[in-house]
């Protein structure tokens, strides 16, 4: 196919070598083609399960690199998918389109996300479309990482890519994770936790040599001094995490004041994570894209073709 498109001279439009791509055959002959008709097909594939995963993800990318918006309610209800690589394949297109109206979708990712580990990209593109609102969501997922001790190095990048969302939006009210994980078990973790303490609570205590070089029970002075300060500061910025700050050390400990978990547990999305304003969009997460109106142009692959799933 990409043969007798070079042949009519379908690839000169598009300035981009597709065999670097690493794309799917037929999302490459898509993809260079770059019409509408080409586009509503890529749409089709990113909502039809009936693809192969793999298949789906390269025509999310396809679609970002084109530019087309109209992929937007097939890549939000793919961010609700049971394949992981489909799930983040939509998180990614999502941000390269800078579809920053579909942060509250990634908000339940992080809310009732099937896997942790989906975690890092999505408060990474969180922070790529710098969506402040969500710094309650991703507190209270990155709080569920570090339940148990023995679980964080295994959650590094997520805690990683938190540090930097908290740093990016301002999120003061990030201060008591930030205060744990000074005394993390990771070096790197704790340094970046030291410069979004200096940067949020406007204090500092001890250079970054020392918070590299001491021990854990000087770390734990440090963290108490700091936890101190914030408590103590009024009428500052600091002064409005001080009320969320933990008497306790310990991630696990970060709960609602009366001890209780949130409505449906912790996997409950949160209410503060959503605004009440017109960017929500009107459909739900999960819901697929509407049928083609009747004489509408579609995509209809073979059955035999090699992308496409067998019937099971």
């Amino acid at each position: 196919v990409l043969k007798f498109m070079r042949e009519k001279g379908a690839l000169e439009p598009l300035s981009l070598d597709l065999r670097k791509m690493n794309l799917d055959f037929s999302v490459q002959a898509l993809l260079s083609l770059g019409s509408e008709d080409a586009r509503s097909a890529l749409r089709q594939i990113i909502a039809d399960p009936g693809y192969a995963s793999t298949v789906r993800a390269d025509a999310m990318r396809a679609a970002s690199i084109l530019g087309d918006r109209k992929a937007l309610p097939a890549l939000r209800a793919a961010l609700g998918d049971a394949d992981r690589s489909v799930r983040l394949g939509a998180v990614e297109s999502v941000v390269a389109l800078n579809a920053r109206e579909t942060w509250p979708y990634l908000v339940v990712l992080l809310a009732e996300g099937k896997d942790p580990a989906d975690f890092a990209d999505v408060i990474g593109g969180l922070t790529k479309l710098q969506v402040s609102q969500a710094a309650d969501a991703v507190r209270e997922a990155v709080e569920r990482t570090a339940e148990n001790p023995a679980d964080l190095p295994s959650h590094e990048r997520t805690h990683a890519e938190a540090i930097t969302y908290f740093r990016t939006v301002k999120a003061v009210s990030a201060l008591p994770v930030l205060f744990d994980f000074l005394m993390h078990p990771t070096p790197e973790i704790r340094l970046q936790s030291v410069a979004a303490v200096r940067e949020l609570a406007g204090s500092n205590l001890g250079t970054l040599e020392e918070w590299k070089t001491q021990d854990a029970e000087w770390r734990s002075g440090k963290v108490a001094e700091w936890r101190a300060m914030a408590g103590g500061s009024e009428g500052s910025q600091s002064d409005s995490a001080a009320a969320a700050v933990p008497d306790s050390g310990s991630l696990s400990q970060n709960r609602p004041p009366n001890g209780e978990s949130p409505p449906g547990g912790s996997s409950a999305r949160p209410a503060s994570a959503l605004p009440q304003s017109d960017d929500i969009p009107s459909a739900p997460p999960g819901r697929l894209p509407e049928e083609p109106k009747p004489g509408a142009q579609t995509f209809t692959p073979s059955a035999s073709s090699a992308s496409r799933v067998p019937p099971t």
